[in-house]
């Protein structure tokens, strides 16, 4: 008899995953989303579309420049409302002042925000005015340009952690955020990677992959999605 270990990590990626980006179509404008909820992303359109560029060792990925996106729309597996983790591979090939990867976020006007920022540069925005109406990852100037990184942040009802890991660096945690508050999305804009309400603020070079879900995932399992794709870019 075979006995097969309960994998508690692999367990909760495979059921909890909203959005799994990974890329491998190669063409056209769909993205596929390989989570169970099949939220799949599509281009804009005309000269608001990325490009399919393939790297030396064969992986597909997409090649941002200021002003192009991917929307995935507003489905309910994407609007959490208790926890919530957000991942992307990038890899920027200019700097500027701020860019944007992976957005969940509603038109608010005016709002207070909290950043955290590590050393890379690399920040997540998630707490605004007792709510967390707008969720992203970002790039705020300075950040390692012509590098593969992986960026994380999980929310887990109370604080906000982010990891980063720059090339085949280690893998940098930082200390818990305190932030209470309750996971609000109002449906005023889609869930989207790459592009900001402004042009300043996108993104310019490689997106890799992204994920987002409705849970908090521990530091193995980030661990975890980082072995399980790296690989794809040659780290």
């Amino acid at each position: 008899m075979t006995v097969k270990l309960y994998d508690k990590a692999n367990y909760n990626n495979k059921i909890t995953l909203a959005l799994d980006i990974e890329l491998t179509e190669a063409t056209g404008t769909t993205v596929k989303d390989i989570s169970r909820f099949h939220n799949h992303g599509t281009f804009p359109g005309g000269a608001n579309n990325p490009t399919w560029v393939q790297l030396a060792n064969g992986t597909w990925v997409l090649s941002f420049n200021n002003n192009h996106w991917v929307n995935f729309g507003e489905p309910a597996s994407l609007e959490p409302t208790t926890a919530l983790t957000i991942w992307q591979w990038f890899y920027p090939t200019q700097t500027v002042a701020t860019s944007r990867l992976l957005n969940r976020f509603n038109a608010v006007a005016s709002y207070t925000a909290y950043g955290m920022y590590h050393t890379t540069n690399v920040g997540v925005q998630m707490y605004t005015g007792g709510v967390l109406r707008e969720t992203e990852l970002f790039i705020h100037g300075g950040v390692t340009i012509n590098t593969w990184v992986f960026a994380a942040a999980t929310y887990d009802g109370s604080k906000i952690i982010t990891y980063v890991k720059v090339g085949s660096g280690p893998l940098q945690v930082s200390a818990p955020f305190i932030a209470s508050g309750v996971l609000s999305y109002l449906g005023v804009e889609n869930v989207r990677f790459g592009r900001f309400s402004s042009a300043t603020q996108n993104f310019t070079g490689y997106l890799g992959g992204c994920g987002l879900l409705g849970i908090a995932w521990t530091e193995r399992e980030i661990r975890d999605k980082i072995l399980a794709t790296q690989g794809r870019f040659g780290l």
